[in-house]
């Protein structure tokens, strides 16, 4: 294992104060914006804060740095503030990664050399789609009146009159 494979990301726990959710820590990642969970207890909130950074940040090719956890603690005095680490390969190897087939068409001399070179087109395809999504999610943000920053895609199903782009 080396070093890129375990991250280690300080968190915040807040201990609900809704009648129903006695006992119950909510968990944010202040460095992972919607890397949020909860758990009834520290412990679980706990087991399920490494889960759900594995499951967020498992084939993130641009990992967030860590913000030092005194900070983090300065912003949160009020709350309990406390690293939570994941294995990352170990991670990926929980997630279950659905397939569909696509029919796509692609010109003749293409697809012949691509044959003769070995590709494998649906990883191809595959790795240029992760690429252009990741290209579009960093390029085409909205920021919202409250400084949360969203896709367009989810502006546009919203209200958007409330945001503007960025």
């Amino acid at each position: 294992m080396t070093n890129k494979d375990y991250v280690i990301y300080p968190a915040v726990f807040e201990l609900s104060d809704e009648p129903d959710f006695e006992g119950v820590y909510n968990v944010s990642f202040p460095d992972i914006p919607g890397c949020l969970t909860f758990g009834k207890g520290i412990d679980r909130a706990m087991y399920m804060a490494q889960d759900a950074l594995g499951l967020l940040l498992y084939d993130e090719p641009n990992l967030p740095t860590p913000t030092p956890i005194e900070d983090i603690q300065e912003a949160f005095s009020d709350k309990l503030v406390n690293y939570v680490g994941v294995n990352l390969v170990e991670a990926a190897e929980k997630v279950k990664v659905v397939t569909v087939k696509k029919n796509t068409s692609i010109p003749m001399d293409l697809a012949k050399q691509g044959e003769e070179y070995g590709i494998n087109f649906s990883a191809l395809l595959t790795r240029a789609l992760k690429s252009e999504i990741e290209h579009i999610r960093q390029n085409e943000k909205y920021i919202s009146t409250d400084g949360a920053a969203i896709t367009s895609k989810v502006a546009e199903k919203i209200n958007p009159d409330f945001y503007e782009a960025k």
